[in-house]
């Protein structure tokens, strides 16, 4: 961990509006209709349908469904 990363504040539900907390970010699956990802540290994520949703404050979620081959971010 870096030091950058350990001067980042926590945020909390409170630090966001409604509208955050509510917005999705979804992506397009290039190659299954249906799987399971597995994040490091375990955590899943559901591919139905071709897709994966995730809130736009899950940062981590985000940046690892920007970085697989097999993804891409849909337009907003």
């Amino acid at each position: 961990m870096t030091a950058d990363a350990l001067a980042l504040p926590i945020k909390t539900a409170d630090d966001y509006t409604a509208e955050e907390l509510a917005a999705v970010v979804v992506y397009r699956d290039k190659a299954f209709t249906s799987r399971s990802l597995v994040m490091p540290g375990g955590r899943l994520l559901q591919v139905s349908k071709g897709h994966v949703a995730v809130k736009v404050i899950d940062a981590q979620a985000r940046a690892y469904l920007d970085g697989h081959p097999d993804l891409e971010r849909l337009s907003e």
